[in-house]
């Protein structure tokens, strides 16, 4: 696997980030936030997040084609600033489908002043675009898939905190199976396991896999499985690495997975400051992931899109601060609020 080219395709002096990236209707769309911090914190005064659609004819020459701006649900004024997050594309039943989800701002007491709500809009010209509409209250859809006629996710919402207790590991969250026959009305299905980010992998013989973010313990990625109907989910395998932002999928029969890495102090139980985070490119392989690549990057990066061009390249979208890092030497000390921009790698994914 070889890194061919490195485009910088956004850069505006804000943080930019979460990417999706698509090819549909004859042209490339790349998706993304852009806001001046990493999180919305109205005491640091920062922005809230607005998505961006950037598209393009040959994924290097990328022009404007689209930003939204969310309302606030009910229960909040109409004026309170929504904060966009993490964009995917899908393309399924003739349609372009770009999937987000949309957070408040935060109480006194550390809690959005409201859930969070995902959201969809679709194009089927690549011009035109639905106005965005809230898909499904209170959980984060995440990276939705189409799969055996249905869209299916694994989405995941807040634990109450009067139940985190009784969590098994504490997490502040935990991830079930969502299904959709149309991407607009989801249901909730079986619980998967806890954990917040999570990805769906179709495997044969009607498996699906999830590969679960976590966030209490030492945060290693987790692995589940299930047979269809996918009712009953158990723990397939532990990954020992913190591994974030997850992105799957499978070229050429080898499982992909694209996400940030941070590594461990020491003692194997602090996360190493963001100097040392970086975007990565691992083979799935019997519950492990062995290395392949390492993108530039550094500090707060990754989130990963993808398109499989038609010659076999690999193009990824992510986003990274390693072109900052003389400009803001915080970087190497923490500086996930300080600026990013937006990346796309061209990569030959022939193995040695």
């Amino acid at each position: 696997m070889k890194l061919e080219s490195l485009s910088k395709v956004f850069s505006d002096g804000n943080h930019n980030a979460f990417t999706g990236l698509a090819f549909f209707a004859g042209q490339y769309f790349l998706a993304f936030r852009n806001a001046t911090h990493h999180g919305s914190s109205p005491e640091k005064g920062s922005s809230y997040g607005r998505q961006m659609i950037l598209t393009s004819p040959d994924a290097v020459h990328w022009t404007l084609a689209e930003e939204t701006r969310f309302a606030a649900p009910p229960g909040l004024a109409p004026d309170t600033p929504m904060d966009a997050r993490d964009n995917s594309f899908l393309v399924a039943n003739g349609q372009l489908y770009l999937f987000s989800f949309v957070v408040s701002p935060l109480g006194p007491d550390g809690e959005f002043l409201s859930l969070p709500f995902s959201t969809m809009q679709t194009t089927k010209d690549g011009k035109t675009w639905s106005d965005p509409r809230i898909i499904f209250r209170g959980a984060v859809l995440w990276k939705p898939i189409f799969h055996k006629g249905a869209f299916w996710c694994a989405g995941y919402a807040r634990i109450a905190k009067e139940n985190r207790a009784r969590n098994e590991t504490r997490d502040k969250s935990e991830v079930h199976l969502f299904h959709s026959h149309d991407a607009e009305t989801w249901t909730r299905g079986a619980r998967i396991g806890p954990g917040n980010e999570a990805v769906l992998l179709p495997r044969e013989g009607d498996t699906l896999d999830a590969l679960v973010r976590t966030g209490a313990g030492p945060g290693h990625l987790q692995i589940y499985s299930s047979r269809f109907p996918w009712e009953n989910w158990e723990h397939k395998a532990t990954i020992p690495k913190i591994i974030q932002g997850q992105h799957v999928l499978n070229v050429a029969g080898r499982n992909l997975l694209i996400a940030r890495e941070v590594p461990t102090e020491p003692d194997g139980a602090s996360p190493a400051p963001p100097a040392l985070r970086r975007t990565k490119i691992w083979e799935l392989r019997d519950g492990q992931a062995a290395e392949c690549l390492e993108l530039p990057s550094l500090g707060d990066n990754s989130y990963a899109g993808t398109v499989v061009r038609p010659d076999g390249k690999l193009l990824v979208s992510y986003y990274s601060q390693h072109e900052r890092e003389k400009e803001v030497p915080e970087l190497l000390r923490g500086g996930n609020d300080k600026p990013a921009d937006i990346f796309v790698a061209c990569i030959n994914p022939e193995f040695d």
